[in-house]
């Protein structure tokens, strides 16, 4: 799904068509993230989220920060995509970035002295 036209605003037409994709998907995959995966993935101001919808056909809703699933501490992502291959290039991404995000904190725990083991992790949410 193409950018709107304007960098300024975001179209309603845009929005509403985000809206539909997400709704009829037909392929939906749900997972559990980190408050701070959540973080990476979204990106400052949403960039990263944005690009990352518009490399793989997908559209991606994160829960808000704060909002949790139930019993847990972690925000849950649902990925809707036309096609299975979308889906798979999304949580292909998303590997990715959890990879980027465990070396990060890996080599920042060491540069502060600790050695303990840094675990990142995301959850496949059934149903």
């Amino acid at each position: 799904m193409p950018l709107p036209s304007t960098s300024d605003t975001i179209s309603r037409d845009y929005l509403d068509a985000k809206a539909i994709a997400f709704a009829t998907g037909p392929y939906w995959i749900k997972l559990l993230v980190s408050n701070a995966l959540a973080g990476s993935i979204i990106g400052p101001h949403g960039s990263r989220l944005s690009k990352l919808e518009l490399d793989t056909a997908t559209v991606i809703r994160i829960s808000p920060k704060g909002q949790f699933f139930p019993t847990t501490h972690d925000r849950v992502m649902v990925i809707a995509a036309k096609d299975g291959q979308g889906a798979s290039r999304a949580i292909r991404r998303i590997c990715g970035t959890i990879l980027k995000l465990g070396c990060h904190l890996h080599s920042t725990q060491q540069s502060r002295g600790h050695q303990k083991d840094v675990s990142i992790a995301f959850r496949l949410a059934v149903p």
